[in-house]
C-alpha cells in the first residue's frame, strides 16, 4: 500500500462527506442539503476539461456514493 497526500482544496469536503455519512445522513441528504445548498462545487467543477457537459454546481447521490466507496479517499492506494 502507498499513502496518498490529501488535496488541500478538496480534503475538507471529503472529510465532511465521511463525517455526515458516519452520522447516519443518507446520500441524498449529503448531496442536496449539505453540499449543493451550501454552494460547494461538485466534482465536475474541479475538472472542467473532462466534464464539459456537467454544470459542476450540483452534487448527485452517485458522486457522494463514489467518494464513499473509493478507498483512495481514505488516504490509501492499493
Amino acid at each position: 500500500m502507498h499513502g496518498l497526500d490529501p488535496d488541500p482544496a478538496t480534503a475538507p469536503v471529503v472529510a465532511c462527506i465521511f463525517t455526515q455519512y458516519l452520522c447516519d445522513k443518507g446520500l441524498f441528504a449529503i448531496a442536496s442539503s449539505s453540499l449543493t445548498r451550501q454552494g460547494i462545487p461538485g466534482p465536475a467543477a474541479y475538472d472542467r476539461a473532462r466534464n464539459p457537459h456537467r454544470d459542476g454546481r450540483a452534487w448527485s447521490k452517485s458522486a457522494v456514493k463514489a467518494i464513499l466507496g473509493n478507498p483512495r479517499y481514505t488516504g490509501r492506494q492499493v
